[in-house]
């Protein structure tokens, strides 16, 4: 039997919709520990309607 340990969601920095979903598990029995990595669909059309709103220039320019 496995229990979960933790579970991790990581958003798109641009968009907020998930890109992976990572979980940890442990088997009760044998003590093994188990990552388990879910890549999800990211739908590219709401990225480039976030990008759009942001004013600074890819790639960024340090300015000193």
């Amino acid at each position: 039997m496995a229990t979960e340990i933790l579970s991790a969601e990581q958003p798109c920095i641009l968009c907020g919709q998930l890109l992976e979903v990572v979980t940890i598990t442990s088997d009760t029995i044998t003590g093994e520990e188990r990552i388990e990595r879910n890549n999800l669909d990211h739908n590219s059309v709401s990225c480039l309607a976030a990008l759009k709103t942001y004013r600074e220039e890819w790639p960024w320019r340090l300015a000193f």
